[in-house]
């Protein structure tokens, strides 16, 4: 009888100790940090764990040590959880688990908190050749506007990143789930969750899960309109004295816009770029000089006579917002 006893016991905690590494079994995301005030804060480091039997796979998607946000790092290592410590290696975290949550207390002052994917996002079917032209993107405190220039890159044409617009982007395929993943440390890995002809909607795992939408626009992105001869005669920006060979009227840009080149004259100098303009008309764009920055310009209004531009240069020290009168010659 005893042995009876002593051999259930042995068997349950064997199936228990199964149980327990089984249970984190599937694909879990690093979401934020939860500080003692209660306050949350996302972490920037894209970075998933996927568990399976004994092993433990740790996806770091860019490094941010080294400005690389286009690598994609897999490391594999054992992996134990019981009695609410979870070993990888030789690594031992305290942890608080749920089905849907790993909380990781290794940090007096906060906790960090993975959430799992929710399998209903797995084989989510997408049609990655629709992201083309401009979207309006959305989510309960975030509105915006970016522009897919190819299958690589895109550039913000909204109220935020106003500085450095441009940034490369890729679909991430992993473990049947997809990832859109803009390549900007500040913004969160998203999963792909639905797509219609007229919405693509995807998730961000926070405390609570934030969803955003993928919105197709369009605008008043008659680039004919801004063919012709501009001539700066507002900036925001203070000029200061110019150098002896040259005059104030120097120090004014004078552009020509033609159909497939523009022309920017300023300090005796003139440079000429290819150019384009966005699906939604925010922003005029130069493709060869685009990660400069001085690769785009925000449009901030433009009629038949008078354009008005947001420029920044310096490495996004100095803004000028400039006033452009077409000549009347060039109508």
């Amino acid at each position: 009888m005893m042995k009876i006893i002593l051999y259930t016991i042995l068997s349950i905690l064997i199936l228990t100790s199964c149980n327990q590494t089984d249970e984190l079994d599937g694909i879990w995301i690093v979401a934020y940090k939860d500080f003692e005030d209660h306050k949350s804060e996302p972490i920037y480091q894209k970075t998933l764990f996927e568990f399976d039997g004994n092993l433990v796979y740790t996806i770091t998607i860019g490094d941010l040590s080294t400005g690389d946000l286009n690598t994609v790092n897999i490391d594999t290592a054992n992996y134990s959880f019981n009695n609410s410590i979870l070993q990888i290696g030789n690594e031992k975290l305290p942890i608080t688990y749920s089905q849907n949550s790993i909380i990781i207390d290794v940090n007096n002052n906060s906790k960090t908190v993975l959430k799992r994917i929710n399998s209903y996002l797995n084989n989510v079917t997408i049609n990655e050749n629709t992201f083309k032209g401009s979207y309006f993107i959305s989510s309960k405190n975030y509105n915006d506007s970016i522009d897919f220039i190819n299958d690589s890159t895109l550039i913000f044409t909204g109220e935020y990143n106003l500085n450095y617009p441009t940034r490369k982007w890729n679909i991430i395929n992993y473990g049947g789930f997809k990832f859109f993943n803009i390549q900007n440390e500040f913004f969160p890995l998203l999963i792909f969750k639905s797509q219609t002809d007229k919405k693509t909607l995807l998730e961000y795992p926070f405390d609570k899960d934030i969803e955003f939408g993928l919105t197709k626009t369009t605008g008043n992105s008659l680039s004919s309109k801004f063919i012709g001869v501009w001539k700066e005669f507002e900036n925001s920006y203070p000029k200061p004295p110019p150098p002896p060979n040259l005059t104030n009227k120097d120090l004014l840009y004078s552009i020509e816009i033609l159909k497939d080149s523009i022309n920017i004259k300023k300090n005796g100098q003139t440079k000429t770029y290819k150019w384009d303009l966005t699906s939604d008309g925010k922003r005029i764009y130069f493709i060869d000089n685009i990660f400069k920055t001085e690769g785009s310009w925000k449009i901030k209004s433009v009629t038949d006579s008078i354009l008005t531009v947001r420029m920044v240069s310096y490495s996004g020290s100095q803004e000028e917002i400039i006033k452009f009168k077409k000549e009347d010659n060039s109508r």
